[in-house]
């Protein structure tokens, strides 16, 4: 790689003026490039990709000229299919790995998998999609439903939008909870805060179902071992409910504390059974998936006895 410079000739996106310079770059290596400190703008370290230019702007990066390689991150971990019939699939997501092409991360989706397993998945419910029904934050794991094709796709999509896709996670909280429980609590935007939703009397109806399992102590803390069923599908809505009942889910640095001495690089929280009726026979499908080894051996070390 040899740095270049060069000047912006008009106001636009910062990403958008390296892809003109870079043409043979894709948009993910892009935002890979900005985000490991390879471009600056005006000898300042850009920080978005997305960052206006203004004409005469100088923009100076180490990009890989063509020819050169710039390889794709790697799966994490592979996709496992659980279960597999003519209509639908269910399939196994890695924590650590997104639902949908990222440019942000450069690493590969599960969409992007299963299209590569199934090129037929590629436009089922909607571009790059891959016909996946249940959605699921990058930092968690589990069970994943997917349609594979529109009809399956729209039919199990409203199955969840009703609330009739049983969803059954295990999460490990901070704090002390008992018994059996409710959470009802509408969930709403922050004013300001895209990333950050809160429990807001403005907002949609969501309710999550609890049971406590174990519970568990270390120097001095308390932590327990949750069943979540939620009965609704609100993005972040374990996370916030969670939070808002004063029990944060282990590795939460956006509800939670920002220091997480039990998990750094992921939540506990993992989607390990998940009910349904199929859409064309109408009878019960019931999937499961253990605890991933990187929570399960967790929870042996919060086992482990203390003298």
């Amino acid at each position: 790689m040899v740095k270049q410079s060069f000047e912006a000739e008009r106001q636009q996106r910062l990403d958008q003026a390296l892809a003109r310079r870079w043409p043979h770059l894709d948009r993910a290596a892009i935002h890979r490039a900005v985000r490991d400190g390879a471009v600056s703008v005006n000898e300042r370290t850009a920080t978005s990709a997305g960052q206006m230019l203004e004409a005469g702007d100088r923009i100076s990066a180490d990009l890989p000229e063509e020819g050169e390689t710039s390889e794709r991150l790697p799966v994490l971990l592979p996709v496992r299919t659980l279960h597999a019939d003519e209509a639908l699939l269910v399939v196994e997501k890695p924590a650590g790995v997104p639902l949908l092409p990222d440019a942000e991360t450069g690493i590969q989706s599960v969409a992007e998998v299963l299209i590569e397993r199934e090129p037929a998945l590629a436009h089922v419910g909607g571009a790059q999609r891959a016909g996946i029904v249940t959605p699921m934050e990058t930092e968690v794991s589990g069970l994943i439903l997917v349609g594979r094709d529109e009809a399956t796709y729209r039919r199990l999509k409203g199955e969840v939008n009703r609330g009739r896709v049983e969803r059954r996670y295990i999460a490990l909280v901070e704090g002390l909870l008992k018994g059996e429980g409710v959470i009802e609590a509408p969930i709403g935007n922050r004013r300001h805060e895209r990333r950050r939703l809160r429990v807001s009397r403005t907002g949609r109806a969501a309710t999550t179902r609890y049971r406590a399992l174990t519970t568990y102590r270390l120097l001095g803390r308390t932590y327990t071992l949750v069943e979540l069923r939620p009965d609704s599908a609100r993005r972040h809505q374990l996370r916030v409910h969670l939070a808002w009942y004063g029990t944060p889910i282990v590795g939460d640095r956006l509800y939670g504390s920002r220091r997480q001495e039990l998990l750094d690089d992921r939540l506990f929280l993992h989607l390990g059974q998940m009910r349904f009726r199929h859409p064309q026979t109408g009878e019960w499908i019931t999937v499961q998936s253990p605890l991933p080894e990187a929570l399960d051996s967790l929870l042996r070390y919060l086992r482990r006895p203390r003298r």
